[in-house]
């Protein structure tokens, strides 16, 4: 994967740690390139999807963790699609395959899903987005094309 592939990296890292301790040092530095996935539209986006499918499936195996499943179900997934969604469609040359991957039946049970996780702007904003993307997705690019 190209994209979100630290998150589910964490995540698994985080489930098989006996300890964990936290340093107030800086360890690592994050560099974006130029030429970063997240700097253009490509398919790789897709990935930030997948990822976390990939790391539901993962959970499925883990009996105890069903809140962490809930939140990925209800709220990291369909954001995922959200985002993939805002992306794409703002690119002509993504409007098929966007299409297309809204046709699937596990991302139209993703995007019903959804749940607002807290009241704010941004919370409802991708509650809106999502019962739109589920109906009227054509619509919506219209939309978002309008507001590039």
């Amino acid at each position: 994967r190209k994209y979100a592939e630290d998150n589910v990296f964490t995540v698994k890292a985080l489930l098989k740690m006996n300890k964990i301790v936290s340093v107030n040092k800086v360890l690592m530095y994050y560099v974006r390139w130029d030429s970063s996935v997240t700097k253009s539209v490509s398919l790789n986006h897709l990935d930030c999807y997948y990822s976390y499918v990939d790391l539901l499936e993962y959970l499925d195996s883990e009996d105890d963790l069903q809140n962490i499943k809930q939140f990925l179900i209800e709220y990291k997934i369909p954001y995922a699609i959200a985002h993939i969604f805002s992306v794409f469609s703002k690119d002509r040359n993504f409007h098929e395959e966007l299409l297309n991957f809204l046709t699937k039946d596990d991302v139209k049970k993703y995007l019903r899903n959804y749940k607002i996780q807290k009241k704010d702007k941004n919370n409802i904003r991708y509650f809106i987005q999502c019962k739109g993307i589920r109906y009227c997705p054509k619509i919506l690019i219209r939309i978002f094309n309008k507001l590039k």
